[in-house]
C-alpha cells in the first residue's frame, strides 16, 4: 500500500524497522506538535530544467547510513516546483511521526526544509527563491492551522520553554 510519504513508501535498508517502515524517526510523537523548525538541506540548488532538489534529498534519506554519514529525516522538503512529504505531520487524519531533524526538539516539532545551501540564498535567482518560499509557507500554513501553531518566529528560550511558533534550525 502506498502512503504518499516517501520515507514510509521507500524503506531505508540501513534504518531500523519502526513497524510502519524503515526510516530514521518514530511512528508517533510523544508530544503534540507546537514548533516548526525550518531548515536548509545544504544541498545544491537545482536551477536547470525541472527542479529535482527536494526529490534528490528525499532519495538520500531512503539510503543514508548511520552516523557519521547521517541519521536524519524531515516531515517535508520543498524546492522551486515540488513539495515532497517524507513523514506524516498529522494532516489528513495521519498520526504525526517523529522526524530526526532537530536534536532535543524532535518530540514536539515538525521539520520543514528547503533544498538549498543556506549561504547561497542571496545569489540565487529571485523568482526561484520566491517559489521555494511560497511552497515552504504553504506547508507551514497547513501545519499552523492543524496544530494551532502561531505563524510567528520565536526565540530559542521561548521554544525551549514550551512556547509555540516557528524557529530556524540554526537558532535551535
Amino acid at each position: 500500500m502506498t502512503t504518499g510519504y516517501v520515507l514510509l513508501d521507500r524503506p531505508n535498508p540501513n534504518a531500523p524497522d519502526r513497524g510502519d517502515g524503515r526510516y530514521w524517526g518514530y511512528p508517533t510523537m510523544s508530544q503534540t506538535p507546537r514548533v516548526i523548525v525550518v531548515h536548509s538541506t545544504e544541498s545544491l540548488a537545482d536551477l536547470n530544467g525541472p527542479d529535482t532538489g527536494a526529490e534528490n534529498v528525499a532519495n538520500w534519506f531512503c539510503t543514508n547510513n548511520p552516523p557519521p554519514e547521517g541519521r536524519g529525516s524531515y516531515h517535508t522538503l520543498v524546492d522551486s516546483d515540488s513539495t515532497v512529504r517524507c513523514l506524516p505531520a498529522g494532516l489528513d487524519g495521519t498520526t504525526p511521526h517523529t522526524a530526526f531533524h532537530a536534536a532535543g526538539a524532535n518530540s514536539f516539532s515538525l521539520g520543514l526544509s528547503a533544498a538549498v545551501q543556506a549561504h547561497t540564498w542571496p545569489a540565487l535567482p529571485s523568482d526561484w527563491v520566491a517559489r521555494v518560499l511560497d511552497r515552504a509557507a504553504a506547508e507551514a500554513a497547513l501545519w499552523c492551522s492543524r496544530w494551532d501553531i502561531p505563524p510567528v518566529l520565536i526565540p530559542l528560550e521561548q521554544a525551549a520553554n514550551g512556547g509555540p511558533g516557528i524557529i530556524g534550525h540554526g537558532m535551535w
